[in-house]
């Protein structure tokens, strides 16, 4: 298993920036005042793998189980 120096806070930091990215979209799935999930969706850079001209990523998507 490979661990990364301050693995739980490096989320946050790449979401704290793509919070200002105007090609990127942040969902917030909120459930009696409680966030259980989340969505995280960029327009990118055309690219030959994609053979398209600007996609759009789902790069993650989260969804607490809830009792």
């Amino acid at each position: 298993m490979v661990e990364f120096e301050n693995h739980e806070q490096r989320p946050f930091n790449l979401f704290e920036e793509q919070m200002t990215n105007p090609k990127a979209i942040m969902l917030v799935l909120e459930v009696e005042n409680e966030i259980v999930g989340y969505s995280f969706t960029r327009l990118e850079e055309s690219s030959f793998v994609d053979i398209i001209p600007a996609p759009v990523w789902l790069h993650d998507i989260y969804i607490a189980l809830i009792d």
